[in-house]
């Protein structure tokens, strides 16, 4: 599986998302590849991965003051 990832901006104004709302699916024995979209989805084309990120800094790191 494959989820296509954008960078854009630089510096402070750097800007990460992944569309998890349509991952590709490659079979790996023909080599072949679909995008699978889901459509009813809380998945989104546009996932913050930094914000993400930044929540698991901050839970792991409440988490290790215990």
């Amino acid at each position: 599986m494959i989820v296509v990832v954008n960078i854009s901006g630089e510096g402070n104004d750097k800007k990460i998302t992944a569309n998890l709302m349509g991952p590709i699916v490659v079979n790996q024995r023909t080599k072949e590849a679909v995008q699978f979209v889901f459509s009813n989805s809380s998945y989104s084309h546009q996932h913050d991965v930094l914000k993400s990120l930044e929540q698991l800094v901050v839970s792991s790191d409440k988490n290790d003051n215990k």
